[in-house]
């Protein structure tokens, strides 16, 4: 699999699962609020990782980024609407 492709998918199944999880995917919110932030946590640390290491973390932070603010807008333009 292409490079690029494989840190794109990466990041948003990061962002997806971060969301998830932010959102409360289990029945218990702080808990679910906790998961969240180990994946964003995670997600942070990866990409600190890779920097240091010298190599490119465009795609995997572009791709992570962009899933959760467009997450996050959909949310508010429900909540605003409902």
């Amino acid at each position: 699999m292409n490079y690029k492709l494989k840190e794109i998918l990466l990041g948003v199944a990061y962002g997806v699962v971060t969301m998830l999880f932010m959102i409360g995917l289990l029945p218990w919110t702080l808990i679910s609020s906790v998961l969240g932030c180990v994946v964003a946590m995670l997600a942070i640390l990866r990409i600190r990782k890779k920097k240091n290491a010298d190599e490119s973390v465009l795609h995997f932070t572009v791709s992570y980024m962009a899933v959760v603010i467009i997450a996050m807008l959909l949310l508010n333009s429900i909540s605003v609407s409902a």
